[in-house]
Parts: C-alpha cells; sequence; structure tokens
C-alpha cells in the first residue's frame, strides 16, 4: 500500500511563506517526542448480512510522549491545557491546569475506551514504569496516578464491542517515527470523520528562529473528528460545497463531532504561556471550516520539553501527621530557575500553531482512505485529483 498523501502533495501550502516546517513536518519534529500506535482491525460490513450489529473493529490507540524512554515519569514538564467546546473529555486536566505540569504520556482513543485506557495507563505506571533515571532522579509518587487520556467519538467499531483493554501496548510502541505512519486512519483516528471525509490523525510543525542561530519548533498533532462537507474550505475555497453540488460521494455527519490538539515545542515556555498559544487552536481549525458545535469536545492539550520541573513530594503513608511537621514549618522555601521566552517574540509561535494546526486537519483528510462501518456508513476517502482542479481553478494553486 503506498504511504497516505498529505496536503503539500497536493501543491497546496498551508500558512505564512516566512513560517517553515521541521524536517518531517510532524510533532516528532520536536526533539524527544515519541509517537506510539496501536491499530485494531478486524471484520468488515456484509450489506447481505441480516444481523443487526455486525462484529465490526476498526479503531485503536495514539500514544504521545514528551520524552524518550519514559523520562516524562521522572522528568515532568511545563503544560496547560484549553477547552474551546467542552462536549469531550481529557482525564488529568484539572491537574494540569492547577499544577502546571505533565508527567505522564497523552493518549488518545475512541470516547468507548477511555476507561479501559485509563486502568491500563494506571497499571503501566505501576508495574513498568521506571522509578528514576540514569542520574538517580526519583519520580514523584503521584506522578502517575492521573494519567491523560483524550476521545473522540469512534464511528466504525460495533458500539457493544469492547476492542480496547487496559494491556494494550501502545508504551511499547513508541518511537520517534515519520508523519506518514501515524497520519490518517491508524492509531485513534482510525474511525473519526471530518469535514465528509475519512478523518483521523494529523500533524505538522514550523520552525521559529531563535536569536544567535538555530531554531525552536512547535508541533502539532490532531485527532480530527469533526463538522461537515458543506464547511470544508481550503484558502477560502468553499471545496466543499463545490463537491456536493457535483455530486461526488461525501460521508453523512450532523456536524456534531471533537478534535483533540496536542502541542508540543522545545521552546522555553511556561504555563500561562501555553495556554495562549493553546487558544489560537480555534483559528488555524476556523480556516478549514471548523465552527465548534454544541456537542463538540474541543480540547487542546500544551507542553514544553525544554525544562524538566521538580513536582513536590507526596506523603503516601497511611499514618502521615495531619498537620504540619516541624520541618515542614520551618525549613526554607526553595525555587527553581527557568528560562521563560520574551513577550516580544510570542506572537511568531501564534502563528506557528495557527498554521500547523490548518495543515494538521488537511493532512488528516488527505491521508484518509474510504472505509465502512458496522451499520453501513461510509465515510469516503479525499478525492485528491479533484480538489487540486478546483484549488487551481480558484487561483489557489498554479
Amino acid at each position: 500500500m503506498p504511504p497516505p498523501q498529505r496536503i503539500r502533495d497536493l501543491g497546496y501550502t498551508p500558512g505564512q511563506p516566512w513560517l517553515h516546517p521541521g524536517e518531517q513536518n510532524g510533532i516528532t519534529d520536536v526533539p524527544g517526542v515519541e509517537v506510539g500506535i496501536v491499530t485494531l482491525r478486524s471484520g468488515e460490513y456484509d450489506p447481505s448480512s441480516t444481523e443487526m450489529k455486525q462484529q465490526v473493529v476498526k479503531t485503536g490507540v495514539t500514544l504521545i510522549t514528551p520524552r524518550p524512554n519514559d523520562g516524562v515519569w521522572v522528568h515532568p514538564v511545563f503544560a496547560n491545557v484549553v477547552v474551546f467546546n467542552g462536549a469531550g473529555e481529557l482525564t488529568g486536566s484539572t491537574w494540569i491546569n492547577e499544577g502546571g505540569y505533565l508527567s505522564t504520556p497523552i493518549v488518545i482513543t475512541g470516547t468507548r475506551y477511555v476507561g479501559p485506557i485509563l486502568t491500563g495507563a494506571l497499571d503501566y505506571f505501576t508495574n513498568v514504569a521506571p522509578e528514576e533515571d540514569e542520574e538517580g532522579r526519583v519520580r514523584n509518587p503521584g506522578a502517575g496516578l492521573l494519567p491523560v487520556v483524550g476521545e473522540t467519538l469512534d464511528l466504525l467499531t460495533t458500539p457493544t464491542l469492547h476492542p480496547v483493554k487496559p494491556g494494550i501496548k501502545a508504551h511499547s510502541e513508541r518511537e520517534n517515527r515519520p508523519p506518514r505512519e501515524y497520519e490518517g486512519s491508524v492509531g485513534g483516528g482510525t474511525g473519526m470523520a471530518c469535514l465528509g471525509f475519512k478523518g483521523g490523525n494529523g500533524t505538522s510543525s514550523r520552525l521559529i528562529p531563535k536569536a544567535g542561530g538555530g531554531f525552536y519548533t512547535v508541533g502539532i498533532f490532531v485527532q480530527a473528528n469533526f463538522g461537515t462537507a458543506q464547511e470544508f474550505t481550503i484558502r477560502g475555497v468553499p471545496v466543499g460545497r463545490i463537491l456536493a453540488s457535483e455530486g461526488t460521494a461525501l460521508s453523512s455527519s450532523t456536524g456534531e463531532g471533537s478534535i483533540i490538539t496536542v502541542l508540543a515545542t522545545d521552546a522555553p515556555l511556561i504555563p500561562h504561556q501555553l495556554a495562549r498559544l493553546l487558544r489560537r487552536i480555534p483559528v488555524g481549525l476556523a480556516r478549514v471550516g471548523f465552527a465548534g458545535t454544541t456537542f463538540s469536545g474541543d480540547i487542546g492539550i500544551g507542553f514544553s520539553t525544554k525544562q524538566t520541573i521538580a513536582p513536590p513530594s507526596i506523603v503516601t503513608s497511611p499514618n502521615a501527621p495531619t498537620t504540619p511537621t516541624a520541618s515542614q514549618t520551618t525549613s526554607g522555601a526553595t525555587s527553581t530557575q527557568v528560562d521563560v521566552l520574551d513577550l516580544d517574540h510570542i506572537n511568531k509561535f501564534f502563528y506557528a500553531v495557527e498554521d500547523a494546526v490548518e495543515e494538521s486537519v488537511l493532512n488528516a483528510i488527505c491521508a484518509g482512505e474510504t472505509e465502512v462501518g458496522w451499520d453501513g456508513t461510509f465515510l469516503h476517502g479525499f478525492p485528491h485529483e479533484r480538489v487540486k482542479k478546483i484549488l487551481q481553478k480558484a487561483g489557489v494553486l498554479e
């Protein structure tokens, strides 16, 4: 099977001409970030069958970790979460907003599988995750007790089946893989639809020059499962409406849906700065036709790998005192020095987020191939050549 196409393969370059993608044009351009993919497939819809609910599985799990070799358990990163519309779930998000850091991988799957993935993440923390690193730094005892699991609604798998189990091996599958291996209908994005077509996973990145040379990287990953063909737009061209008027096969949808967005960067951003970047996600989504409807779960989580922070220790003994000890009340307060991006330069990061979000969604759609769900629902693949001609006629492409 040929590798999935991306929007740049059509000749369209999203965003600002002065911002360029990283080497792979994906979230794994951010040093240390790894992606794990587990895809589950069994059975196919049979139109001649008399079964009310055919046994079809087309789903999976995507894992994104900020540091290689399980390092995030011992070396937490600054993080934040922003919700645009809240009809969705991202477990652990209240603590990230409160504490300002992330100490577990991020896992994304279908709505019905949040429970088993949460259980699996807790089991992994207890039984497998390292308790200290090579330098002897010991992890926080509570670091893995609030795993981060996000979801969008799986459309293809028989809803009475529960194929995702707690023991699924997404952690062991993680690596710094090229985007074409984790885009489209794989992992958590397997059962998703977007803007009238097969949706799923998409990713992109942008480079921001550093003073003195080199670059910071902003990487975006989306699990896209929202919108109708009537809303689908590229560079202001109503591509979806044009295709519909021509009778092109489009996926039926009410437009209600969700998108989980993961933002990674190696720039020295602290939690409130990450929140500012996350609030720019809807700008990039609006370029492709996103509206953020009532039952859409539109959640963004962002982290910076630039520096490690020291989370507080947690007393776990059942006999721990309920009042502060003498040492807790008399010892001096400590502090940690961190780098912070100068405010003068954050606008460049806003543009980077908006451009990479737009491109990530378009990559997710471009990578999709036609799929049929358990009830005969068709999620149609993207008509690349026809869309290319539409954009040429509109003057977007030469």
